[in-house]
C-alpha cells in the first residue's frame, strides 16, 4: 500500500507575492493611522503644557499686581512693583526679554528702603529667573494701561496706572494655532478723576 499526501505542493511564486504585497498594503495603512494619531496626541500635549505654563505665569502676574504697592515703573514689554514680605521690601520687575517671561526681584532689608525709585539703599540680594520661554507676543504688548475710570492710557505715569492688561501668548512646536491668554487686573495706586 501506498500513501499518498496531498497538499505538500506548496504557494506559488505568484501568490506569495500577492500575499506580501497585501500585507504591505495593509501594513502602511495601520502605521498611518497610528503615526497621525500620535502627531495628534503629541500636539495637545504641547498646547496643553503651553496653556497650563501661560496660566501658572498669568496668576503670579496678576498676585504682584494686586498686592503692589505702588507699582514703579511701567512700559508696554515691562512692568515694577513693590510687595511688602513681612518687614522687608521685594522689588519685583516682570519683563519680556526676546522670548522669555523674565522676573527680577531685588529683596531690601525694610520696606523703608523701597520708599525711593530707583533705590538708594544696597539690596540685600537679587534674583532673576526665566518664568516662561517661547513667549510669541511679537507685536501685541505684554502690559497694557487703563486709569481708574478705564480710559486707555498710551504713555502711563504710575499714579494714572488703574488697570494692568496682562496679554501672553506662547508658540508651540509643529506651527499650530498659539494659545494666547488676557487677564485685567486692578491696581492700588489709581487716581480717579
Amino acid at each position: 500500500m501506498r500513501v499518498t499526501r496531498r497538499g505538500d505542493e506548496g504557494n506559488t511564486l505568484m501568490e506569495l507575492t500577492v500575499v506580501m504585497m497585501l500585507l504591505g498594503i495593509v501594513s502602511a495603512i495601520v502605521s498611518t493611522t497610528m503615526i497621525g494619531a500620535m502627531r495628534s496626541t503629541r500636539q495637545q500635549q504641547n498646547r496643553s503644557y503651553a496653556v497650563a505654563g501661560i496660566q501658572d505665569q498669568l496668576e503670579r502676574i496678576s498676585r504682584d499686581l494686586r498686592v503692589a504697592d505702588p507699582v514703579r515703573a511701567a512700559s508696554a514689554n515691562s512692568i515694577t512693583v513693590d510687595l511688602l514680605k513681612g518687614s522687608t521690601c521685594l522689588r519685583r520687575t516682570w519683563a519680556l526679554s526676546g522670548t522669555s517671561l523674565v522676573v527680577t526681584t531685588v529683596t531690601y532689608a525694610a520696606w523703608a528702603s523701597c520708599s525711593v525709585f530707583p533705590a538708594t539703599v544696597t539690596a540685600t540680594s537679587t534674583s532673576t529667573v526665566t518664568a516662561l520661554q517661547q513667549v510669541g507676543n511679537g507685536g501685541t504688548p505684554l502690559f497694557t494701561y487703563a486709569d481708574g475710570i478705564g480710559n486707555a492710557l498710551a504713555s502711563p505715569t504710575v499714579t494714572q496706572i488703574g488697570n494692568v492688561a496682562v496679554t501672553l501668548v506662547q508658540t508651540v512646536p509643529e506651527k499650530r494655532v498659539a494659545p494666547s491668554f488676557t487677564t485685567s487686573v486692578g491696581v492700588k495706586n489709581a487716581t480717579i478723576r
